[in-house]
């Protein structure tokens, strides 16, 4: 297939994945989905840019945008030059040592020259550390308990300093997140997470409201990471071993 070069900045601009339209093989599997090329309007190039998130606050969350935006539009290396020449402006000088942007996506110069770029861009912008922004992150009294669960994520992840693949990542995470529930959600999560030989939660009378909040704070409880964080099953467990680890790491 011809690939056509954009009018701004003279980039390849991304696949995009359809429906083969002759549908179902003979033997009922799907087929490959159809790649077709479709320069972006300088608009839509706008559009991208003004997106992702400022890695100031969060050069992690930036390169998952980043990442997810490789993985979903495919974009090739003078593509992603495009982009980030318009988000960086003159700091991608900074950033662009070494960029190739003729290398295709087959090639694994592709993959490492865009980790080179996001690992710069995490030295450029390191994250703050604020434990007490951490701390101070409640859950409101009418707030559902999976808001407060993503508001406390992003927090976390903004304020920590840890990465992901830090051990001590997920058992912080989960700690900050029991510690900061509306006090009778807390203490209910206690008694609920007594477990019966038959490995579940020994029941209590619950409204649709009480069921909700369990189920929330279960997702809390087995909260894993992308670190391979240990499950724990017991909330007086997890509690007791979260709470130490903490004190391991923060000294306070």
């Amino acid at each position: 297939m011809k690939q056509e070069t954009g009018a701004e900045g003279g980039g390849l601009y991304p696949l995009v994945d359809y429906p083969d339209p002759r549908g179902p093989r003979d033997d009922g599997m799907e087929r490959d989905p159809i790649q077709v090329q479709r320069n972006w309007s300088i608009d839509e190039i706008h559009e991208v840019v003004k997106d992702l998130p400022d890695p100031k606050d969060s050069a992690v969350r930036w390169c998952a945008a980043i990442t997810e935006l490789v993985s979903m539009y495919q974009p090739s290396a003078a593509e992603l030059e495009v982009v980030f020449r318009k988000f960086f402006k003159l700091r991608w000088g900074t950033l662009k040592e070494g960029w190739n942007a003729s290398v295709t996506r087959r090639d694994p110069a592709f993959g490492e020259q865009l980790t080179t770029v996001m690992d710069r861009v995490c030295t450029m912008y390191p994250s703050r550390t604020d434990w007490l922004q951490i701390h101070a992150t409640r859950q409101e009294t009418d707030e559902k308990c999976d808001d407060y669960r993503s508001r406390m994520e992003e927090n976390f992840q903004k304020f920590s300093g840890l990465a992901l693949d830090n051990p001590a990542h997920g058992d912080l995470l989960k700690t900050s997140l029991v510690n900061g529930l509306l006090p009778h959600i807390k203490e209910k999560s206690l008694v609920q997470q007594r477990i019966d030989k038959e490995g579940r939660a020994v029941g209590l009378e619950q409204t649709e409201e009480e069921a909700e909040e369990e189920v929330a704070v279960g997702a809390i409880n087995n909260k894993r990471t992308d670190g391979g964080v240990i499950l724990v099953r017991g909330m007086a467990i997890f509690l007791e071993s979260a709470q130490t680890d903490q004190k391991e790491v923060t000294g306070h």
